[in-house]
C-alpha cells in the first residue's frame, strides 16, 4: 500500500505540458504569398534596440502593464511594459505605415522586415506579437 501511495503523489508532480498552437497556412494554390523583406523601418522608440537586435527573433506584448517578452530563442522578459496608449501608439505606427486600417479582431501586417500580430477590441489591442522576417 506505502508503494502504491508514492506512486500517486510522483504523479501529482508533473507539470502538464502546454498546447503549441501552429501558425494557420495559406491554401496551397496561395503559398507563394509570403511577405518579402525590404529595408524601410518603423520607429518603435523602446522596441528598436530590439528589433535591431540579430539574436531577437519576436517580441511579445501580453498586454497592458505587462513585461514585454523577447525571444532569443527562448522567451525572456525584458522589464520594458507599455500602458494601453502605448501599445496603441504601436499599432497605430503600424497602421500607418502599412495604410492598412484596424478593426476589431486578428490586425496581422507586413513592414519591412516585421510582421505585426495583435488582437484588437473596441478598438483597443489587447495583445500583439512583432516577429521578424527570416530570410
Amino acid at each position: 500500500f506505502t508503494l502504491f501511495s508514492n506512486t500517486i503523489q510522483s504523479r501529482s508532480i508533473i507539470q502538464p505540458r502546454k498546447l503549441a498552437i501552429p501558425e494557420s497556412r495559406l491554401p496551397q494554390q496561395f503559398q507563394y504569398l509570403q511577405p518579402t523583406p525590404s529595408n524601410q523601418q518603423i520607429d518603435l522608440e523602446k522596441l528598436n534596440p530590439f528589433i535591431q537586435d540579430s539574436h531577437v527573433i519576436s517580441i511579445e506584448c501580453h498586454g497592458a502593464n505587462q513585461v514585454i517578452m523577447v525571444r532569443v530563442p527562448d522567451l525572456r522578459k525584458t522589464g520594458i511594459n507599455f500602458s494601453q496608449e502605448q501599445i496603441t501608439q504601436v499599432l497605430n505606427k503600424f497602421s500607418e505605415a502599412t495604410k492598412i486600417p484596424f478593426h476589431d479582431g486578428v490586425f496581422k501586417v507586413a513592414f519591412g522586415k516585421l510582421i505585426f500580430s495583435a488582437n484588437i477590441s473596441n478598438n483597443n489591442c489587447s495583445n500583439f506579437a512583432i516577429r521578424k522576417i527570416m530570410q
